[in-house]
């Protein structure tokens, strides 16, 4: 019965995930992986965290989810 429900709750798409320059890969950026039947698709982002919707870095990230909603990248 769990499994049923887990699968119930479970997204039925893919998670893209931008991360800052300064984020080492950890097991907690994987935290989304349960959540969704697609893939988490992890991307190089460009920036500190509180600073990535900033200047240049927000272009920058803004090409990434430019291409990923294009199906650019993958």
């Amino acid at each position: 019965m769990e499994t049923i429900y887990a699968d119930l709750m479970r997204i039925q798409a893919c998670i893209h995930l931008i991360q800052s320059e300064n984020a080492e890969e950890q097991p907690e950026q994987c935290y989304w992986k349960p959540w969704t039947a697609g893939d988490q698709i992890l991307y190089q982002g460009s920036g500190k965290h509180e600073q990535m919707l900033e200047g240049e870095d927000a272009g920058k990230n803004g090409s990434v989810v430019r291409a990923i909603f294009h199906g650019e990248v993958q």
